[in-house]
Order: C-alpha cells, then structure tokens, then sequence
C-alpha cells in the first residue's frame, strides 16, 4: 500500500494505491473546485475537526473514457477519491471548514457523495455522517425497493448545536437536541454556509 498526500491550504488529499504483489502505478489525482459548503462555529480550543469526503465521477460521465483511470483497477476504493480536510478552532475558539462540491481528475468531473465529519479530543470522539442529495435519494430508493418505510434524513444545517462531555475523564459522550447523534444527516449538494457549534455539555441550556 503506498499514500501519497498533497496538501494545498488547509486541503489534504488521500490517495490510496492497493495491489497484492506490487505498488499500483501513480494514481491521477483530482483538483478540488471552488464551491463549496463552508462549515463555521465554534468548538473547545484544542479540538481536532476533521471532514474525510468521498467523491465519484459524475453519473452522466462514469462509464466513458474521460472517467476510466487503467490505475483504478488496483486501487483498493476503486474510482472514488479521497479528500481530507482538517482545522483546529483559533485562540477565540472559531473555526471554519470548506467542503468542495466538485472535482476534476483529468477530464474526468468529479461529485461529492459523502463526508465522515470528526471531532476529536483527549476524551471525546464523534463521527458524524453526512450524505449528499444524491445519496439521501438513492438510500431511499433503495428502502423503497425492500419495501421499508423510508428513513427521514434530518438536514445537517438544522442541528445547530452539538453539546459533549469534554471533562470527563472517560469516554465523553455527545448529544444533539438531547439525544445522541443520528446515523446520518443531509448535507445538500449546492454552494451554501452552515452553523454548526461544538459546546461543552455544562453549555446545555437547562430545561424548564
């Protein structure tokens, strides 16, 4: 397994080489563009936030030429691409992530599909996933095709704030409108800003 990384600002692209006996050949890299969803808050000085994002070839374009990568057979995630994108909040406890909605690999144009949004520190880890509109439809197509009542996928822009146990010295646990986090939330595909801020638990308005 080989990893080659390419940083530009706070961008650090992942690709990962797989093969049984050999190193794959060197894999075409993607350009991230410029929209993108720009995640901005406030969170514990000293907390890592991470977003690890998946991207796939556009629909209309995948099975021709432009998107076929010979390098991509060996590669363990096939033609998916990896971005990863990190921060740490300022002194005054703000931060602000940028998610890109597209990439180019080639000639080849690229979409979001998914993001593992994380926040780490000494006690507290929390994942959190976030599908793109595509991916909110096609999971729901797909519980319809099994004749499962479809899942309602809360907009991510809607949670606002999300209160963790960071004094703890165990495992501190995070909650979101007084229960733990979702399995996952929408993240729509289109150029928008989102609010989303990491509080200590003793930050949790009292309920009358």
């Amino acid at each position: 397994m080989k990893k080659m990384t390419v940083t530009k600002t706070l961008f650090v692209m992942a690709l990962i080489h797989f093969t049984g006996k050999a190193l794959a050949a060197e894999t075409t890299p993607m350009i991230p563009g410029k929209e993108t969803v720009e995640i901005t808050g406030t969170a514990p000085v000293g907390t890592h936030l991470d977003i690890l994002a998946i991207y796939v070839p556009d629909k209309s374009l995948a099975n021709t030429p432009n998107c076929r990568f010979e390098e991509d057979r060996a590669r363990m995630n096939g033609s998916d691409m990896v971005l990863t994108i990190k921060t740490l909040p300022g002194v005054d406890g703000l931060y602000s992530l940028k998610l890109p909605l597209q990439g180019q690999r080639k000639n080849c144009p690229y979409v979001f599909s998914t993001a593992y949004y994380t926040v780490q520190s000494k006690s507290v880890t929390e994942n959190l996933k976030l599908l793109s509109t595509e991916q909110v439809r096609e999971y729901g197509d797909f519980e319809r095709s099994t004749g499962s009542e479809v899942t309602e996928i809360r907009s991510f822009a809607e949670i606002k704030n999300m209160y963790c146990d960071f004094q703890t010295d165990e495992m501190g646990l995070c909650e979101i409108d007084g229960s733990l986090p979702s399995v996952m939330y929408h993240l729509p595909s289109t150029a928008h800003q989102v609010e989303f801020n990491i509080k200590d638990l003793s930050q949790k308005p009292q309920e009358d």
